[in-house]
């Protein structure tokens, strides 16, 4: 099926699919001219920058650096890429386009094993992508640039090969991969701990339970090595008080979640259009679900993941520093129904009222793409602050203090300087910085740049104690 011809049941879907896909390029357009803009960008690069510069970016409770790293060391390392870039601007795109396949390739593999045929993989990438784009909760994954957009990928990779290995002996090996692509995803945000829970969960309930065994027994082994690997790398001290104890005391939100849940509501028209459709074309036409028992296995797992990864998502949302970006599984949400949506739109033997129904209703949520993107304020000339910001850095060398973007001072002065959001996190948690330490970190007396508006001006504190800095 995939060289044939366009057949007359989908080939004139395209005719709406097709400028489906222009805007779609758009606003990924757009959200690549706007990554250097957003404020926590050069911030969450920077590990990347200072592992090649031979630094160690995790700091303690008494010691720098106080960059507020507080996620596991996978991130910084698969954006190394980027930092071996010489100008900064190439280190953004790449960066950018290195979250984008690590969003968008974990979904192509997991739409071929749950659909197979070529027109129905890149109709559910089309619906998933549009989907995603559709609110301010899930299409801000396309350009900024966090742990979050790799850790679901991982999450899928890792569900993708354990259904590989579920009732295929030949293919057990699978095992393997999928119980390391699950360590990896913890090691990239803590919240993926309830992955594994939910693999083997998924397991028991498919009768699979040697399989469940030994995919824990080879977690705990893939996750304890990389754990080894990173203490002696890193420091002990260093990565159990960044990824445990900064989390644990982290406080809950003092307001509540009403903005979070504000946000979701205000998306939901986007995802609850296409969710109807699927519903109304199944009741309508008594569509069956006929597919390979590894194709339902995906489908099935992505439901258990959507469900399973909820409650820590919310309370990670909850938390002071939390938001939208812990909920991971409004994606797995988005994708599974973007494959029903896919399925049920190339199915043989459908109206072509019925197609054209779930054709329009999974590219709706383009609409609301693209009011969520005006809302944002997403540019459409690939922005050079962060250049801008080098070249100014390299003219005042080894002086000028920017809190809120350590990145290029990385690169021009090969030190890692205060972050001003850690230093509020480390107050925030009941155990601020000493002064010694905090100014032992920052250039003698520094030329200091807040970019407008800044989400916090602490670091000031630090300066202002001291006229002479």
């Amino acid at each position: 099926m995939t060289g044939a011809a366009p057949s007359s049941r989908t080939g004139w879907a395209g005719w709406i699919l097709a400028p489906g896909a222009a805007v779609i390029a758009l606003l990924l357009w757009r959200m690549y001219c706007t990554v250097e803009r957003v404020q926590w960008n050069g911030p969450r690069l920077t590990p990347s920058f200072a592992l090649a510069e031979g630094l160690n970016f995790y700091g303690t409770r008494s010691a720098g650096p106080f960059l507020g790293w507080v996620y596991g060391p996978v991130f910084p390392l698969f954006m190394v890429p980027a930092a071996l870039v010489p100008n900064l601007n190439g280190a953004f795109a790449l960066a950018w386009g290195l979250n984008l396949a690590a969003f968008l390739l974990p979904a192509w593999l997991v739409a071929r094993l749950a659909l197979r045929e070529f027109r129905g993989v890149a109709t559910a990438l089309f619906f998933w992508t549009a989907l995603s784009l559709a609110g301010e909760v899930s299409h801000t994954q396309f350009y900024f640039l966090h742990v979050d957009t790799l850790c679901v990928g991982l999450t899928l990779l890792a569900g993708w090969a354990l259904v590989q290995a579920v009732g295929q002996p030949e293919l057990r090996r699978w095992v393997h991969a999928a119980a390391a692509l699950t360590a990896l995803a913890i090691w990239t945000k803590q919240s993926a701990a309830a992955v594994p829970v939910i693999f083997i969960l998924w397991l028991m309930a498919a009768g699979e339970r040697p399989l469940a065994g030994r995919f824990l027994v080879y977690v705990l082994l893939y996750g304890g090595l990389l754990g080894v690997g990173f203490m002696a790398w890193f420091g002990g001290e260093q990565v159990l008080f960044n990824l445990v104890w900064v989390h644990l005391h982290n406080p809950a939100r003092p307001d509540g979640q009403g903005a979070f849940y504000g946000q979701l509501l205000a998306s939901s028209p986007g995802w609850l259009i296409p969710g109807v459709a699927l519903v109304l074309a199944r009741r309508a036409h008594g569509i069956a679900e006929e597919c390979a028992a590894p194709a339902r296995r995906m489908q099935s797992l992505l439901l258990w993941l959507a469900i399973g990864s909820l409650p820590l998502g919310l309370v990670a949302a909850s938390k002071v520093a939390g938001g939208w970006n812990s909920l991971h599984s409004l994606n797995f949400a988005l994708l599974w129904l973007a494959l029903a949506l896919a399925r049920e739109a190339t199915q043989p033997g459908l109206g072509r009222a019925a197609r054209l129904a779930l054709v329009v209703a999974g590219g709706a949520p383009l609409v609301t793409g693209w009011l969520a993107a005006e809302a944002a304020d997403l540019r459409w000339r690939p922005d050079t602050i962060q250049a801008e910001a080098l070249a100014s850095a390299r003219e005042h060398a080894g002086h000028l203090y920017l809190p809120w973007n350590p990145l290029v001072t990385v690169i021009t002065d090969h030190k890692i300087y205060p972050f001003d959001d850690a230093l509020v996190c480390l107050s925030r948690l009941g155990i601020p910085a000493s002064i010694e330490a905090v100014r032992r970190d920052i250039p003698t007396r520094a030329i200091v740049v807040y970019p407008e508006p800044a989400q916090s001006q602490y670091a000031l504190q630090y300066l202002q104690k001291d006229a002479g800095n």
